[in-house]
């Protein structure tokens, strides 16, 4: 969005290049900081868990290295779609204003799972694990709690992920393959 604005779309589509290495060159971009992103989150989360007497509320947490490996492992394949989402949305703002506006707007959308059953709890159903968000909220909270996962649930959680990826991906290929793209701003 901000390359319309900057006017520095155009000569980035004129270069030599199939839009299939642009848009992956974006989103390893976005993958690469939204990985680490996740990385130091869970991190932090570690040792601030590990710092709070949850006991003393009555929570219990197994967070166990392993454990925290899982978690890493659950919220990982997140972060490609949210890249992927993140750069399909902001190529159809007209501004970076704009982009923000929507891509702030769109950070809501994975919380919601989590606010809903903070609200009103809910047993985990085998297809939740095919929703990414919901799928991270379910799993982190069986690893939180000491619960094994099964091979299912981890499948489903990240074949849904893949599958979302590649289409907003091949759809952004597409809309950098048209020229009406440079028009927007």
């Amino acid at each position: 969005a901000g390359e319309r604005e900057r006017r520095s779309l155009e000569p980035l589509l004129s270069l030599p290049i199939p839009r299939s290495a642009l848009v992956l060159g974006k989103f390893l971009a976005a993958l690469l900081f939204g990985t680490l992103g996740v990385v130091l989150a869970t991190g932090t989360m570690v040792v601030a868990m590990d710092l709070t007497p949850l006991e003393l509320l009555g929570v219990r947490v197994v967070l166990t290295a392993p454990a925290a490996l899982a978690l890493l492992g659950i919220l990982l394949p997140l972060v490609p779609v949210a890249a992927a989402l993140q750069l399909l949305v902001a190529s159809g703002a007209t501004s970076f204003k704009e982009a923000q506006t929507w891509l702030s707007m769109t950070l809501f959308l994975p919380m919601m799972p989590g606010m809903i059953m903070t609200v009103r709890p809910v047993n985990p159903q085998d297809w939740m694990a095919a929703v990414p968000g919901l799928a991270q909220q379910v799993l982190s909270g069986k690893v939180l709690r000491g619960d094994g996962l099964n091979m299912l649930d981890i499948g489903l959680a990240c074949g849904s992920s893949a599958a979302i990826t590649l289409v907003a991906l091949l759809l952004l290929t597409v809309l950098y393959d048209k020229e009406r793209i440079l028009k927007r701003g």
